[in-house]
């Protein structure tokens, strides 16, 4: 068995932590400053099923800490429709938009529109983020049927937080105002 023994240099470093703690507060206010843009009652007449917005934080996603911001949160199979920000430390900012088996025959324009910068997630789940973005991603939705559709898009941030927001609320309000 090799030996092993503590980062003591790693793990005694009160400022890395510090910094790791002010970032992630930093991305969850965002994502706050964010969701205050879209209130329950507007996103509910865009999409009657939404349960408004909810902000999540944790620190194992493939090992990585993560922070998502949801918006409608409809994730049924039939009905889903749901906007995801993902920011995952060490693989980056992505946009998810989420449709049911219903809801992309129905949405099937929209979601044309939206392959004009998003790619398709092709994994047989809509939460294995890691097989998601390593994939080669496509613009094509495969022909057989599915139980849902989803498409992504890796964002790059600003180190500005008001320019990183205007990104986002742009990318957002694109997908809502083409949600018909």
């Amino acid at each position: 068995m090799p030996e092993k023994k503590f980062d003591l240099e790693l793990t005694l470093d009160p400022v890395l932590y510090h910094r790791i703690k002010e970032q992630t507060n930093l991305y969850i206010h965002l994502f706050q400053e964010l969701a205050n843009g879209f209130p329950s009652a507007q996103l509910s007449l865009i999409h009657t099923s939404s349960k408004g917005i909810k902000i999540s934080n944790g620190y194992r996603l493939d090992n990585c800490p993560y922070q998502v911001l949801d918006i409608i949160r409809d994730f049924h199979l039939e009905t889903a429709f749901n906007i995801r920000v993902l920011n995952w430390w060490g693989n980056g900012l992505f946009l998810f938009v989420l449709y049911g088996k219903d809801t992309s025959r129905k949405m099937d324009a929209s979601i044309k529109r939206l392959l004009k910068d998003y790619f398709v997630a092709e994994s047989e789940s809509p939460w294995n983020y890691k097989e998601i973005v390593q994939k080669n991603p496509s613009k094509q939705i495969p022909s057989e049927h599915l139980d849902f559709i989803q498409l992504f898009k890796k964002l790059v941030p600003e180190q500005d937080f008001q320019k990183t927001y205007s990104i986002l609320k742009k990318e957002i309000r694109f997908i809502l105002d083409n949600h018909y």
